[in-house]
């Protein structure tokens, strides 16, 4: 299905999920959107295992296109190798993102999916477990230290995956303090891919061993793949267009089996 304008300022973005936010508390409240949660399945595990060795996953974003069929595009990026699915549509104005997650995970069955667009209360934690999210992804450059605090203990109740986001060490330092499965380095928007390796390097010693890292960045490209993994990281995100063609994701395979093994060897 054909999509409208789809990159818009964020602050635009945000002031807009706000009020959608506030509009679908009053349709559906929250003893409403608890009851459609608590009728999931349980979450399905990915990152937040401490027994993974040096394995890195491999995460395929799907977002809105000018062509969009998001179901078929998560079984297309399965089918060539996707560990997980994150689902991101906070690029542009749209409101129908948490029916269309819970469509992909019916599709996908058995694979975890990622809720990676912006969660900014505990209510949003809610209706993304009703939509079948197993992980989230929680901005720290988004949210007040109060509020992610709150919106990282729920999802931790829910029993799914926490991807923490952030940006410089002052927001590590908050992130540290709540123990999230996965931190995540810069902005997913953003395409100063070497800049975020460099920064990250250079807090290495400063990140937890009991969390996995990641960075925020949506890979398009073999030669992005190649910059990131010199990162040492535990999972990558790719955009659908990277899995496109099997040759290409075997090739994208074969890098980060070669990664996995370095690591393992300089373990």
């Amino acid at each position: 299905m054909a999509t409208g304008s789809l990159h818009l300022n964020r602050d635009i973005i945000l002031a807009t999920k706000r009020q959608h936010v506030k509009e679908r508390q009053r349709h559906t409240p929250t003893e409403a959107i608890l009851s459609l949660a608590q009728m999931q399945k349980r979450p399905r595990s990915l990152l937040n295992y401490t027994t993974d060795g040096d394995r890195i996953f491999l995460i395929a974003q799907i977002t809105r296109t000018e062509v969009y069929d998001p179901v078929t595009s998560a079984l297309h990026c399965i089918a060539h190798g996707a560990d997980a699915v994150s689902f991101f549509t906070d690029h542009s104005i749209y409101h129908e993102d948490l029916d269309d997650m819970l469509l992909v995970a019916r599709g996908t069955k058995t694979v975890p999916i990622i809720y990676q667009n912006y969660v900014l209360d505990e209510y949003g934690v809610m209706a993304a477990r009703a939509a079948d999210a197993s992980g989230l992804v929680l901005f720290a450059s988004l949210l007040p230290e109060d509020v992610l605090r709150r919106v990282v203990v729920m999802t931790q109740r829910w029993k799914m995956f926490t991807l923490i986001q952030v940006n410089d060490m002052a927001e590590l330092k908050i992130a540290k303090m709540l123990s999230p499965h996965v931190l995540c380095f810069g902005d997913n928007l953003s395409n100063n891919i070497e800049t975020t390796v460099a920064d990250l390097n250079a807090l290495r010693d400063d990140l937890p061993l009991h969390s996995k890292v990641m960075l925020m960045h949506t890979l398009q490209s073999i030669d992005e793949v190649e910059v990131a993994l010199k990162a040492d990281v535990d999972g990558l995100i790719v955009s659908e267009n990277v899995l496109k063609h099997r040759k290409q994701s075997r090739a994208l395979r074969q890098l980060m089996d070669e990664a996995a093994m370095k690591r393992h060897h300089n373990g």
